[in-house]
């Protein structure tokens, strides 16, 4: 079934934001998908948490995405080229002005109108959490839904592990949280986030899960279907599936896990949300 969000705008409707002082920053990047751009920003427009910016750093597309835009004063818009996603996303926090970060791609969005409204109260009720996850669902690129991600290996009588219980989960798996619906500690995003592009063997969302998580930072699981993730032809991960840059990364990141895990499995440290030390 498609989506309710693909509904287009309707006259009456009237987005706003706070670009002085949010409490949450949702940055998308984009380059030239213009096709799926405006329903990215009904997805994040239509939540039902309204304390927040919506920032567009854009890579000098040359297709209508400006056009659309413009259409969303509420928006906070940057495009110039730049060298990729990760300088993309660094230069969306350098403008960020909220306490919580997500960050939905130009071709994703939420499902959940309710989704940043749970993060938040997730995150301002309980201090020792950094990062809110939950379930993505896909998308085709002509907007039907599909499977949800990992509902074979979570479940209501069966959730992944919470807080400090999940670092023995990651571990095990090196499973890696989904950056399409993940809501994060802006100082704590910013200090596991990558901040260049320089090393190519390097997959940004794959290195902020190994900091995170080899930091001692505790996640929390909401059990819903936040967001929409799309397949559509051209997507970056397609392109180093091909060229198989995808599997030097996952590598990478693996052997970087194993190093951490074989070396420090006794001497792990937890932290809260301001990165203080705790304990279990």
């Amino acid at each position: 079934m498609k989506p309710h969000l693909t509904r287009p705008k309707e006259d009456n409707e009237i987005f706003t934001s706070n670009k002085i002082n949010p409490k949450v920053s949702v940055i998308t990047i984009s380059l030239n998908h213009d096709r799926f751009f405006e329903e990215t920003i009904l997805s994040v427009a239509r939540q039902t948490y309204k304390d927040f910016e919506h920032i567009i750093i854009d890579g000098g597309s040359t297709d209508g995405t400006k056009d659309i835009a413009e259409k969303y004063p509420h928006l906070t818009f940057l495009s110039e080229v730049d060298s990729g996603c990760t300088e993309a996303i660094n230069k969306g926090l350098a403008l960020a002005k909220g306490d919580y970060v997500l960050m939905p791609c130009v071709s994703d969005g939420y499902v959940n109108e309710n989704w940043i409204e749970k993060c938040v109260d997730a995150l301002d009720s309980d201090p020792e959490i950094s990062l809110v996850w939950g379930l993505p669902q896909y998308l085709s690129e002509d907007g039907y839904l599909g499977s949800v991600s990992y509902s074979d290996k979570f479940s209501k009588s069966s959730p992944p592990p919470q807080k400090f219980d999940w670092f023995n989960y990651w571990a095990g798996t090196k499973f890696w949280l989904p950056e399409g619906n993940f809501c994060v500690r802006t100082d704590v995003f910013k200090k596991c986030y990558p901040k260049s592009d320089n090393d190519r063997n390097l997959e940004p969302c794959l290195e902020f899960n190994y900091k995170f998580n080899s930091e001692g930072y505790l996640p929390f699981y909401i059990d819903e279907i936040a967001n929409f993730g799309r397949t559509h032809q051209n997507q970056m991960g397609q392109k180093f599936a091909s060229n198989g840059l995808a599997n030097v990364q996952m590598n990478d990141y693996i052997n970087k896990c194993n190093a951490y895990i074989s070396n420090n499995m006794n001497t792990h440290q937890f932290r809260d949300g301001m990165s203080n030390i705790i304990t279990k």
